[in-house]
């Protein structure tokens, strides 16, 4: 959700992106400073402070929906994020997840990049193979 608000402030250095991000910016902060307890300190901390948060945060959303136009793209990210809400409150309930996948998009970051370049292993002239018939160019 947060990538949403952070592609439309970039285009558009718009304020109620910007705003958006201040308030992700609050819980990222949060989870800056609870990073190395306990799954339960966590979990206590999150339902003190970022249950609240995200509570002004959704009514703040359900708000500007309400003022912007209905096709802007700030009306589209407010729209997504209200609609994953669920996905992005999960994390509130259990302290051993944490706010975003980014650890599980690293561990496979390898895979992904070799992909595209184990296209060239086992080819001298630095071809791809056809990917109509799977086969190598034939010369």
């Amino acid at each position: 959700m947060r990538r949403k608000f952070c592609e439309l402030y970039t285009a558009t250095g718009s304020a109620l992106a910007k705003e958006a991000l201040d308030r992700f910016g609050d819980l990222y902060r949060l989870e800056t400073e609870i990073g190395g307890r306990s799954p339960e300190e966590r979990l206590a901390a999150r339902k003190a402070y970022a249950v609240p948060k995200l509570e002004a945060f959704r009514a703040w959303m359900l708000e500007m929906l309400g003022e912007v136009e209905k096709k802007s793209d700030i009306a589209g990210a407010l729209q997504y994020s209200l609609k994953n809400w669920e996905a992005l409150v999960r994390y509130t309930e259990d302290g051993h997840l944490g706010i975003d996948n980014n650890p599980a998009e690293r561990s496979i970051r390898g895979i992904c990049v070799g992909r595209r370049n184990y296209l060239f292993f086992g080819s001298d002239s630095g071809e791809t193979p056809d990917r109509r018939y799977g086969q190598w160019p034939r010369r």
